[in-house]
């Protein structure tokens, strides 16, 4: 859904005044669906990496600290034109 340096709002950072952190996606990996300890082959491994998760460098708006931080889809929405 996302690409790189997509801009996106960042929604698990809700802060007490209602602001939200906006970032810059830097990174893209895809985690294993689920935790299995045994497989059949390397096809059959490599097709459990299928949930995308995302990097992302933002500000954060109240302390005006850099961070980079990995998040779910989820966790994450496009930033819209009047924001």
């Amino acid at each position: 859904m996302f690409r790189l340096k997509s801009k996106v709002k960042i929604l698990s950072s809700n802060k007490i005044n209602g602001a939200f952190n906006y970032g810059v996606i830097v990174g893209v990996e895809l985690m294993e669906n689920a935790y299995y300890l045994t497989y059949k082959n390397e096809k059959e491994f490599v097709a459990r990496h299928n949930t995308p998760i995302y990097r992302v460098a933002y500000i954060d708006c109240v302390t005006k600290r850099g961070c980079s931080e990995w998040f779910d889809e989820k966790e994450l929405e496009a930033k819209s034109k009047d924001n």
